[in-house]
C-alpha cells in the first residue's frame, strides 16, 4: 500500500495530476495540428521540466560528452520514480522508456504516454523481449537530420526499483543487452544518485533535493569481436554493470560527502552529538542558552565548544559564530 505524506497528499499529488491531465489535452492539440512526432514529444520535456518544479528537485548532470547523437540504448540503475524525469531532463532526445501493460491502461496518463511512443512491457518474458526487439529495431532504422530529437530506448536492467540506502544495485537482466547485440545498438550507462532520497519505493512522499547523474562512456558490441551473441550479451551485460556502480561510487563519494558534511555541522547533527557525548564521558560537559540574534530562539549547547550555528527555526534560518566558553 503506498504512503502519503499530508504535503504530497494535498499540493503534490493533485499538482502532478494537473499537469499531466494539461500536458495530455496539449498533445490531443498537437495532433489535430498535424505536428510531427518530435514537436509532440516536447511537450513531455515541458512536463519534465514544470514538474521539477512543483516538486523543488533539482537534477545535476556530467559526463555529458559521452551521451553520442545516434540512436542507443540508455541503461541506468534505478533508484526511484523520479528517475524518469531525472533522464528526460538529461537526455535532450526522445527518450522511450518501457511501461508495465497496467500503466497504459491508467486514464489520461496510459494515451498520453502511448502516443509519445513509450513501449509497453508485460509479465510474459518472450513476448516483452519480441516487443523491445521491435522497438529496438525501429530506432535502428530512423533518419536523422540537423532537426530531428535522437532516439534512445531507456531501460533500467535491474526490472525494479532498488530499496537499498547504500544505493546497492539489484541483479541485471540480460535480455536488452542480447537485444543491443542483434541490433548493433550502443548502450550508453548512466549512474544515478540521489532519488531514493526524494522519494523512498513504496511511497508518494516527494521530499526536495537534487539527483545526481553521470553519463558513461559508451559501450559498442561491435568491439567485442567475432563472439556468440550469447557471450557477447553477457560480456556488454558484465561491463555496464561494473561501469554504472564505478561512476555510482565516485557520485557517493562526491555528493554523499556534502550530505555528510551538511548533516554534521547543522544544530543537533552527528558531530555536535558526538563532541557533547565525548564532553559528558569526561564529565566535564557543561551547557549554556544562547539565542539567534536575529528571531530569538534559545538554543541549548555545549560550552566548550566552537560552533558556525544556522538558526533552526525554518522562517529564520540565521547563520551566526559561538565562542565557546571554557
Amino acid at each position: 500500500m503506498l504512503r502519503f505524506s499530508l504535503k504530497s497528499a494535498l499540493y503534490q499529488v493533485p499538482g502532478i495530476w494537473f499537469l499531466i491531465s494539461r500536458c495530455r489535452l496539449q498533445i490531443e492539440y498537437d495532433l489535430t495540428r498535424k505536428k510531427t512526432h518530435d514537436e509532440v514529444f516536447g511537450r513531455a520535456h515541458v512536463f519534465t521540466r514544470q514538474l521539477l518544479k512543483l516538486l523543488g528537485v533539482k537534477v545535476e548532470v556530467s559526463g555529458l560528452e559521452n551521451l553520442i547523437n545516434k540512436p542507443a540504448i540508455i541503461c541506468q540503475n534505478h533508484t526511484s520514480i523520479m528517475d524518469i524525469p531525472a533522464i528526460l531532463h538529461t537526455v535532450n532526445g526522445k527518450s522511450l522508456f518501457c511501461g508495465k501493460d497496467e500503466l497504459f491502461r491508467i486514464p489520461v496518463f496510459g494515451k498520453g504516454i502511448e502516443t509519445l511512443g513509450m513501449v509497453k512491457v508485460y509479465k510474459d518474458d518472450k513476448k516483452t523481449w519480441r516487443v523491445l526487439s521491435e522497438a529496438a529495431k525501429r530506432i535502428k532504422e530512423i533518419e536523422l537530420d540537423n532537426e530531428a530529437l535522437t532516439p534512445y530506448l531507456v531501460i533500467f536492467p535491474e526490472g525494479t526499483r532498488t530499496k537499498d540506502e547504500d544505493y546497492k544495485m539489484g541483479e541485471f537482466k540480460r535480455g536488452m543487452f542480447s537485444i543491443a547485440v542483434k541490433h548493433n545498438l550502443p548502450i550508453i550507462p548512466i549512474a544515478s544518485y540521489g532519488g531514493l532520497n526524494i522519494t523512498p519505493k513504496g511511497t508518494w512522499i516527494f521530499n526536495k533535493g537534487t539527483i545526481y547523474e553521470k553519463v558513461l562512456a559508451p559501450i559498442y558490441p561491435a568491439d567485442y569481436g567475432e563472439v556468440s551473441i550469447k557471450e557477447k550479451s553477457i560480456r556488454i551485460q558484465n561491463d555496464t554493470r561494473k561501469r554504472i556502480n564505478e561512476g555510482l561510487n565516485e557520485l557517493i563519494k562526491v555528493h554523499g560527502n556534502k550530505k555528510n558534511l551538511m548533516d554534521e555541522t547543522a544544530i543537533g547533527g552527528n558531530w555536535l552529538t558526538e563532541q557533547w557525548e565525548k564532553s559528558k564521558s569526561r564529565k566535564s560537559a557543561t551547557t549554556e542558552v544562547i539565542t539567534c540574534p536575529e528571531c530569538g530562539q534559545r538554543l541549548r549547547i555545549p560550552r566548550n565548544v566552537n560552533l558556525s550555528i544556522t538558526c533552526p527555526r525554518t522562517k529564520c534560518q540565521t547563520v551566526f559564530d559561538h565562542i565557546g566558553k571554557e
